[in-house]
């Protein structure tokens, strides 16, 4: 579980197609064209790459990364309790 012991700077998104309001990207996942989540957007930027401006949602980053679904979650929640804006 590499991916997930890189520490990152921590900025607020500005570069991904987000609907604030709606918390949903316009373009969908790049491998299965399932609507994203923001949460899923940010999951991508912080474990793949941080410019992405195309992503995967969280069943096909947990496939990339071998992890699973959970294991993304839970280290979704621990980055939103220190305060990674990346994630709602």
């Amino acid at each position: 579980m590499g991916y997930f012991s890189i520490k990152f700077s921590l900025k607020k998104c500005g570069s991904c197609l987000c609907s604030y309001g709606g918390r949903v990207v316009k373009d969908g996942c790049m491998q299965c064209g399932k609507s994203l989540t923001y949460n899923e957007v940010g999951a991508y930027k912080k474990f793949v790459n941080r410019g992405s401006r195309q992503f995967l949602c969280k069943a096909c980053l947990a496939g990339k990364l071998d992890v699973t679904v959970e294991d993304i979650d839970r280290k979704i929640e621990q980055f939103k309790a220190q305060g990674c804006t990346l994630f709602v």
